[in-house]
């Protein structure tokens, strides 16, 4: 949580102007066990602008950029559609989505870099369902193996997922 502007920084950037703060509840929706929902506040500025620690003691890792401007005043469709079509009104987005990535790579404007980050779509399924026979191990198997994992990955991703063999990554 960045709450106020002040030289207490210890790494690359100190906050010099605005604040971004995130605060996240549980909120319980009903008197069942995990029945419940995480609520999220945001108190934010328009923007927040970073200036460079030129006491940071890591010269290696930085800083190297006078000042890092970032704008909470803009939607993330905002945001793309400015680093897309414009030169230097916006310059880094987070999280294209797969169906932007395509948008992103045709801009003359715009690269996009993608990391190979953790994450796993996975199915919940209560093994103690009424007239099902998930209790069974076998059961359970063939509906895992009945998940066509390439096409997944081809038509919800666009093709830029792996399929994992399970949700422990190798």
């Amino acid at each position: 949580m960045i709450d106020a502007p002040g030289p207490w920084g210890t790494g690359p950037f100190v906050l010099a102007e605005g604040y971004s703060s995130l605060d996240a509840e549980q909120a319980t929706i009903s008197r069942d066990p995990f029945a419940a929902t995480w609520l999220q506040r945001e108190d934010r500025t328009p923007r927040v602008r970073l200036v460079a620690n030129t006491n940071y003691w890591d010269k290696r890792r930085g800083p190297r950029l006078r000042e890092v401007l970032l704008r909470n005043d803009l939607s993330p469709e905002e945001a793309l559609e400015l680093v897309c079509t414009t030169e230097g009104e916006v310059d880094v987005v987070t999280e294209v989505s797969p169906a932007d990535a395509e948008r992103v790579e045709n801009s003359e404007h715009a690269r996009l870099v993608s990391i190979d980050a953790v994450r796993a779509v996975a199915g919940v399924i209560n093994r103690d369902a009424e007239g099902l026979p998930l209790g069974d191990r076998y059961a359970r198997q063939a509906l895992n193996l009945a998940v066509d994992r390439d096409r997944l990955v081809r038509e919800a991703t666009f093709g830029r997922a792996h399929p994992l063999a399970g949700l422990t990554p190798p």
